[in-house]
């Protein structure tokens, strides 16, 4: 593809007008639509200079796929995605007023309330999705800011998967992510993607928001795992927003709030104009550093005892003296006979020879409790896969002309049309212990491709939820190694791709021949949902 400037026709459709944004995988273009009046639009495209491989594009339309049918106020949803020249690009709405990036070090508490509440909406969205959705990049430059002022989420459905298949095309000017915004389990060894680290990143783009710097500097949660404090607000912000904050700045994942809960914390601040406290503990009323020295105390004042006469004594009085003297000899007494009974009868500390073999002790009982439960679940486990086979033999010997006529992968436990994974086999790779299978029938007879779509991405098939619509290599598979040789249950008819010919068609292939061709995506055709194991 020519190098992208102003002026340049895109796709044959879109007239570059101005260069608005640039990340690791893209760039992001101001352009008009000069097929719809030449409306502005907004085009993100990926690995503009070399492309991606048929492999990275159809991974790209895959994953698409799981985010197509989200719908949220504070989204920015794509209006139309392609592929152009080997470059997958999303048409966007175009939004004047840029991204919250120009917003840094000079947005106030209210302000900040109203962007925390559609931000965590937002999230609180994509998290409860099944899967879950995690973003993964969450920072300033995503937030853009609409005509009427409200924050819309924009790069969701960029996933790990994308991720690899762009850094692996584009090399080192790819990233996964902004450092200084990354949550400090991604730098641990199993570099954990989860709901709270979008939680983290969204903190550090408040405090970010708030003072105009950073929380961990450059290095982001690298920096937290390290060793370094979580920081204070300046005095000049609440301690309940103070308490907020460094609770989505956490180390620990655990001691983050949820979406949810600052959803339901911002909205509480629109209410009333407070921070209501919420996360680990209870926020100091003024961070020590910022506290200034509170002035000596003066003691409270007492009066001096009034003088006291002299009392006459008789003669036969003790003097008073010594009647002090006896009553001290009395409570001395007392205190040493009570130490003598709770040293003799009271329960003993422990020594610090206890205390170690306590200590040991407990490890051990420890130690005892997790290989019991490792135990259970391996037995569990080894029941599961003993009922699996079991299946597997059952299915195989009711349809032997499915393994019978097929060729196998040597050294392979597995075979083209066996029963396994949720699925019947059509592909094994060389080792023969992974590959794909497609569900056991069809989950749909008569269905649209964008209903096609959405019901594979939705099914709940067999206890496993990955299931997809197939690509037209995956399509063109399960013909050679079911349909055409074996009765694996696969009718003669026209089954739907995930691969798009163009705007309004795509294609599909017939299984009473294998040709394959394109069809009108609002025709209704067959389904049948395929994943990989």
């Amino acid at each position: 593809m020519p190098s992208l400037q102003p002026n340049y026709k895109f796709a044959t459709r879109y007239l570059l007008k101005k260069l608005i944004g640039v990340g690791g995988y893209s760039q992001v273009w101001l352009a008009e639509d000069i097929k719809a009046g030449n409306m502005e639009v907004a085009i993100k495209i990926y690995a503009p200079e070399k492309g991606l491989d048929s492999d990275g594009i159809e991974i790209f339309g895959k994953e698409f796929t799981l985010v197509f049918n989200l719908n949220h106020a504070n989204l920015l949803r794509p209006m139309h995605y392609d592929v152009n020249d080997g470059s997958p690009y999303f048409v966007m709405q175009y939004c004047l007023n840029g991204s919250l990036f120009k917003r840094i070090g000079e947005i106030k508490e209210k302000e900040l309330a109203q962007f925390m509440q559609q931000a965590s909406s937002a999230l609180k969205y994509l998290h409860n999705q099944d899967p879950p959705i995690i973003h993964q990049d969450i920072k300033p430059d995503n937030f853009l800011i609409d005509n009427q002022g409200n924050y819309l989420l924009a790069d969701f459905g960029i996933s790990s998967k994308i991720r690899r298949t762009l850094t692996k095309s584009m090399g080192a000017q790819a990233s996964t992510g902004t450092l200084a915004y990354m949550p400090p389990e991604k730098f641990s060894a199993d570099k954990q993607i989860i709901k709270a680290g979008d939680i983290f990143s969204l903190g550090v783009t408040i405090y970010e928001l708030l003072t105009g710097d950073l929380p961990y500097g450059d290095n982001g949660g690298l920096t937290l795992k390290a060793g370094a404090e979580v920081p204070n607000l300046p005095g000049n912000f609440s301690p309940e927003l103070n308490h907020l904050l460094r609770s989505c700045l956490a180390k620990e994942p655990w001691e983050r709030p949820t979406a949810k809960q600052l959803e339901d914390v911002a909205g509480r601040f629109l209410q009333t104009g407070q921070w209501p406290i919420v996360g680990m503990g209870a926020p100091n009323t003024v961070p020590e550093s910022l506290k200034e020295p509170e002035p000596p105390r003066g003691g409270r004042k007492t009066e001096p005892f009034p003088p006291q006469k002299p009392e006459s004594q008789s003669q036969n009085d003790p003097p008073r003296k010594k009647k002090l003297t006896l009553w001290i000899s009395a409570v001395v007494l007392t205190v040493v006979v009570i130490g003598i009974v709770i040293t003799v009868f009271m329960p003993k500390g422990l020594t610090a020879h206890d205390k170690e073999l306590k200590r040991l002790t407990d490890s051990i009982r420890i130690a005892d409790s997790i290989a019991m439960v490792n135990a259970e679940q391996q037995r569990v486990a080894d029941s599961i896969v003993k009922v699996q086979q079991n299946k597997t033999k059952d299915w195989v010997e009711k349809n032997p002309s499915i393994t019978n006529n097929t060729t196998t992968v040597q050294n392979s436990r597995f075979k083209i049309g066996d029963l396994y994974a949720g699925g019947i086999i059509f592909l094994l790779d060389k080792t023969g212990e992974h590959g794909k299978v497609c569900a056991e029938t069809d989950q749909s007879k008569k269905a649209t491709w964008n209903q096609a779509k959405t019901l594979c991405a939705n099914l709940n098939l067999n206890g496993h939820k990955d299931w997809y619509l197939p690509s037209k290599a995956e399509l063109n598979e399960m013909f050679k190694n079911l349909h055409n040789n074996t009765n694996s249950g696969l009718d003669g008819y026209f089954y739907w791709s995930s691969t798009e010919y163009g705007s309004g068609v795509a294609w599909g292939q017939f299984f009473e021949d294998g040709t394959q061709n394109y069809y009108v995506k609002d025709d209704g055709s067959r389904v049948r949902a395929i994943r990989a194991f």
